[in-house]
């Protein structure tokens, strides 16, 4: 018989504006979401969000995006 988990993950997710202006530091590991852009940055622990690179942003590879 299968198991069915009951239990909810909700990742820390705010506004662009909102990270930019409080700039927390993301524990190592914890993900924050821009719930307006669809990006999102994961966090080591010790710099903060303004800091860290957006870890699914492609922009920069230009033509070798995949």
């Amino acid at each position: 018989m299968a198991t069915i988990l009951t239990t909810k993950i909700q990742l820390r997710n705010d506004t662009k504006a909102n990270w930019e202006q409080y700039n927390p530091t993301l524990l190592a590991g914890e993900i924050g979401v821009c719930n307006d852009n669809g990006l999102f940055k994961i966090g080591d622990g010790e710099h903060t969000w303004n800091e860290l690179a957006y870890a699914n942003d492609h922009s920069a590879l230009g033509n070798y995006a995949s």
